[in-house]
């Protein structure tokens, strides 16, 4: 069965604090703990210049199917993660999700 790859960029508002951004990356990173249908994640800051467009956090998600996804986007946790991090943050938001 195929899996499911959730991939978020963020642009971060021209005022956001560097020590802000890092928050937000530790708790990408801890939504593992919260979130059981997450096969893998991972998350970091853009390392190349000239084509994100400001879009400078990614994020990439692995779970099992849609109704992981569907799972993974009402969890608490996640739904935490966009209220204190995602809508302080972010200008913009762009998401993909596809199977591989």
């Amino acid at each position: 069965k195929k899996q499911l790859e959730h991939i978020v960029l963020f642009k971060p508002k021209a005022d956001a604090d560097p020590k802000a951004i890092e928050a937000f990356l530790d708790a990408l990173r801890a939504l593992p703990a919260g979130i059981p249908e997450i096969i893998s994640l991972s998350c970091g800051i853009n390392i190349t210049e000239g084509r994100n467009k400001g879009y400078s956090v990614g994020l990439r998600v692995t779970l099992a199917d849609e109704e992981a996804l569907e799972k993974y986007r009402v969890a608490e946790a996640h739904v935490k993660l966009v209220n204190d991090h995602v809508k302080p943050l972010a200008e913009e938001v762009l998401a993909v999700d596809y199977h591989f």
